[in-house]
């Protein structure tokens, strides 16, 4: 069974599938994956079957890929339910079977997920409702393993986007469950949303098919064109110059995101982190400085998995 959404403005996917939603949606066992665009209503749908199942006294997990998306989702969701990324569980488990994991170890991951898919689960690890979120960036063994989680008639939600599958993994098969695709974009201004489409659309069908529900336009979308025969040298200026113009729109540095097409480690960019030739009261060099201290995103570093910290 498979429902493919284009909801009005005004509707978003957690209005068919929050916990109240949950009784018009009627197979068993519960398993729905949602496959949604950023902006459809993910995030509110977790968050809605967190406090549902908080509200009703089940035992709630909710399980992402990203460290840093856990621990803000610890801060909003109720104490009742439990939040981790997948290796912070692993270790959790692990640990509460007196099992140890090297974390000076080079495959310290690998040895988390083996340990955890080898622990036999105690009754205090399993729950009634189960979120995974990032779904895209999970793999194919976890399944397994997050299964024997699940309290007999309990609800598995799978939510991910394809969009962000920085890992280039192929999806998951989750067979005999049920799929709620959803492609309206609620978040982003129309015209950020067009401008995506104009540049992938063609070689990515998923982002060619993408609607727009935001209400806001007009962003003024700003290219800066520099010279590819001297690209390291031309690209770092073109940035510096793009973040100087930021900077005066009155954006903290903070909340500035250099993205690199190329990756972290192989940008021309990365060489301006530690380099800065003009006085320090410049706007060059504050320019430089926020190259430095913005968020450089690549494959390797958006979804990078730090070591678990023990709760």
């Amino acid at each position: 069974m498979r429902w493919s959404v284009r909801r009005a403005r005004s509707s978003r996917v957690s209005r068919a599938a929050s916990p109240r939603g949950r009784g018009r949606l009627d197979f068993t066992p519960f398993r729905l994956r949602v496959i949604g665009t950023t902006g459809s209503g993910k995030t509110q749908l977790a968050g809605d079957e967190r406090r549902g199942g908080a509200r009703s006294a089940f035992a709630v997990l909710y399980v992402c890929f990203n460290r840093p998306l856990a621990d803000h989702i610890s801060h909003v969701a109720p104490p009742e339910a439990k939040v981790a990324n997948y290796h912070q569980l692993c270790d959790w488990i692990a640990r509460d079977a007196g099992r140890e994991s090297d974390f000076e170890s080079g495959d310290v991951f690998a040895q988390l997920e083996t340990t955890f898919a080898e622990t036999p689960i105690d009754t205090r690890w399993q729950f009634d409702v189960l979120i995974v979120d990032e779904g895209q960036d999970f793999q194919e063994p976890w399944v397994a393993a997050l299964e024997r989680l699940l309290r007999p008639g309990a609800a598995w939600w799978w939510l991910e986007d394809p969009l962000q599958n920085l890992y280039m993994r192929e999806p998951i098969a989750l067979d005999g469950w049920t799929t709620l695709t959803e492609t309206t974009n609620y978040r982003s201004p129309r015209d950020i949303l067009d401008f995506v489409r104009d540049v992938v659309g063609s070689s990515l069908p998923v982002a060619s098919a993408l609607a727009a529900g935001s209400p806001f336009d007009g962003s003024d979308i700003s290219l800066s064109v520099y010279d590819e025969a001297n690209a390291a040298e031309s690209c770092i200026d073109a940035t510096k110059r793009t973040i100087t113009w930021v900077l005066s729109l009155g954006f903290r540095k903070q909340d500035i995101a250099v993205l690199s097409f190329r990756g972290r480690e192989d940008s021309a960019i990365t060489s301006a982190r530690t380099s800065c030739a003009v006085s320090p009261a410049s706007t060059t060099c504050s320019a430089t400085r926020s190259i430095a201290r913005a968020t450089c995103c690549s494959n390797r570093s958006i979804a990078s998995r730090d070591r678990p910290r023990h709760a």
